[in-house]
């Protein structure tokens, strides 16, 4: 009877975990689908695969899940995809919950207030691939601690097709099954099931990119290293300023002397997965420091160590500052706007954007071309919706811009990004006619 009323419990935890955490995206989801050109490129990508039935990769080495499941959304609005990750970050965090159980106390709560880091809220109400790589990874590692090896190769396959870098998920994994002290032999053949399976599973789902463009999908862009101090920034930001960033490092020192000091043998190996998990996130991060969101993993790691040692009372306290300083900024010069709040007043800023460029392109002669920089896939998302519009360009040339002068076409390019648009092209805008939108 007892097992029967915890199992209920457990049940309805999950429950109130799934619908708190889907709740608090709500008021998010509709100023866009993302700041981030890529997340336009994924749903351009979602939307030519379902109403063209042609595939273009969003950007390489592909995210095929990603772009797969968010194409039946291609006839809805806007605010559907981030949704539709919405969903899928509520499902994370009940995955969550249940890895948690039985290993610490109040593990809904720990698992809500996960989610609700700063930039797990930004990503989960976004059509980037961030959550959906993070879900599947947190399902796979469900899916091990009970020993059910094809699901959790399914698990981990599908956390790889929503994202390449889902394969780190795998060594985390493998420190994860140890919790039960197998013998060489499950370790072998556990490992060579959950593999397999895995690398089947992703390679299903990436079977579409190599039939378009073969082995060439496996192509990476090459990017000019950051320097030292936009990579720190982009460190910080992630968990919503320096200080929370300062409390986040200090929980995760404090949690190992906690288990260095304790006796307790009992989630040794979980811990060292969760220190695994965080260290092989950090330096994928370290190696590409390109976006913020690249450190999401490593932000569930690092406080998934601290929620089994570290106090409950304490956890909370520090974890309940992060999840705060993603709404006000604790900055030492002044209080501000949290990460989380400009996030959205610069989403819907862009969206506006959007919206008053394809209000100009509609009166667009076919030869007349805009220079839209890099916000070229949100101004083709937004004004057509389905194909690319050949009145919108990255950027021109110079024989091209005379090839749209000698068709008696018009050249502009969106105001605020002039800077951009002629220290990537080479080009003067004024050389070329253009004029400003």
């Amino acid at each position: 009877m007892n097992a029967d009323h915890n199992s209920a419990a457990l049940w309805w935890h999950s429950v109130l975990v799934a619908f708190g955490v889907f709740a608090t995206r709500i008021p998010f989801l509709f100023d866009g689908p993302g700041r981030d050109p890529d997340a336009w490129k994924i749903i351009i990508t979602a939307r030519r695969l379902a109403l063209d039935g042609r595939y273009e990769v969003s950007r390489f080495p592909g995210n095929p899940l990603v772009e797969l499941a968010m194409s039946p959304l291609a006839t809805l609005p806007l605010w559907t995809y981030g949704a539709l990750t919405a969903v899928v970050s509520a499902l994370g965090a009940v995955l969550l919950h249940r890895f948690l159980a039985r290993r610490t106390a109040q593990p809904a709560l720990k698992a809500a207030l996960i989610f609700m880091l700063p930039m797990i809220l930004i990503e989960s109400v976004t059509a980037m691939d961030h959550i959906w790589s993070l879900v599947f990874g947190i399902a796979g590692l469900c899916m091990v601690s009970r020993h059910v090896m094809v699901l959790a190769g399914v698990a981990f396959g599908l956390a790889i097709a929503a994202r390449l870098t889902g394969c780190l998920f795998l060594p985390v994994a493998a420190l994860v099954f140890l919790e039960n002290r197998p013998d060489l032999r499950s370790i072998l053949k556990s490992g060579l099931i959950v593999g397999a399976v895995a690398a089947v599973t992703s390679a299903v789902f990436f079977a579409l990119p190599y039939s378009v463009y073969g082995w060439d999908f496996l192509r990476f862009y090459d990017v000019n290293y950051p320097t030292p101090w936009v990579v720190l920034f982009r460190a910080t930001f992630a968990f919503g300023g320096l200080i929370s960033t300062i409390l986040a490092t200090c929980l995760l020192f404090y949690s190992i002397v906690l288990q260095l000091r304790s006796p307790r043998t009992e989630n040794r190996w979980l811990s060292y997965a969760a220190l695994c998990g965080t260290g092989l996130f950090t330096l994928l991060f370290l190696r590409a420091p390109f976006e913020s969101a690249y450190l999401i993993p490593s932000m569930v790691f690092l406080f998934l160590h601290a929620a089994i040692w570290v106090p409950t009372r304490q956890f909370q306290l520090v974890i309940g500052i992060v999840v705060i300083s993603g709404f006000v900024d604790f900055s030492p010069a002044k209080v501000g706007l949290g990460t989380v709040i400009k996030t959205q007043i610069e989403k819907a800023a862009i969206q506006h954007r959007f919206i008053e460029l394809s209000a100009i392109l509609k009166s667009f002669s076919p030869n007349d071309v805009l220079i839209a920089g890099y916000l070229e896939p949100g101004v083709i998302a937004v004004e057509t919706g389905r194909f690319a519009s050949s009145n919108v360009k990255y950027t021109l040339n110079s024989n091209d811009a005379q090839q749209v002068l000698s068709n008696r076409g018009k050249i502009y390019y969106i105001l605020e990004l002039k800077e951009f648009i002629e220290g990537d092209s080479g080009i003067i805008l004024q050389d070329i006619s253009a004029s400003p939108l």
